[in-house]
């Protein structure tokens, strides 16, 4: 399965997702709660009567699980957007601020920077769209905890190749990380 290569393959069922595409294709990154459990996201996602997948879940836990071939598109934000978006989910919960852990947003911003890269896409802030702002009428993921200002600051440190900290970050660190994350999401980097 093309694709991260941290993840661990879980399949969606072959009746849940559409044909082949071009990585050229792809020019957005959905993000999305599950609404429950990595077990329920996968289950669901395994059931062909569901008719709905996404490329990719993160667990609170930090895993990344792959259903869907990048390549595939996945039937997760309606028939609109599915071509040409790499569908994210998160264990959890929109209405729950504890759904955005640490290690949740550690993988999902490390996934999300590696698919930006991959397939060459525009600075982060360009590429992401919540699921709610697909289908505001009736999607409410990510929901209202989602931290969309430091995960994108993230997201862009790590591709300008900010390396991670370890132990607590001095001010200087935070400051060149967000300023590293600046220029890749305004497009300043070479």
């Amino acid at each position: 399965m093309a694709g991260f290569p941290q993840a661990q393959a879980v399949p969606a069922h072959r009746d849940n997702q559409g044909g082949a595409r071009s990585p050229l294709d792809i020019t957005h990154i959905v993000i999305h709660t599950g609404e429950g459990t990595e077990e329920a996201i996968s289950s669901w996602f395994g059931n062909p009567a569901s008719k709905v997948s996404a490329h990719y879940t993160v667990t609170r836990d930090g895993r990344v699980l792959q259903h869907v071939d990048d390549l595939t598109v996945a039937w997760h934000a309606g028939p609109s957007y599915n071509r040409q978006t790499i569908g994210i989910e998160h264990e959890g919960l929109a209405a729950d601020p504890n759904t955005w852990t640490p290690e949740l947003i550690e993988a999902s911003t490390s996934l999300f920077a590696w698919l930006s890269k991959e397939y060459a896409l525009a600075p982060p802030p360009q590429v992401l769209l919540e699921h709610s702002e697909i289908d505001p009428l009736t999607r409410l993921d990510p929901g209202p905890y989602f931290p969309r200002g430091p995960y994108l600051a993230l997201a862009g440190a790590k591709m300008a190749g900010v390396p991670p900290k370890t132990g607590a970050p001095s001010t200087a660190g935070l400051w060149l990380a967000v300023l590293a994350g600046v220029a890749v999401l305004f497009g300043m980097t070479r």
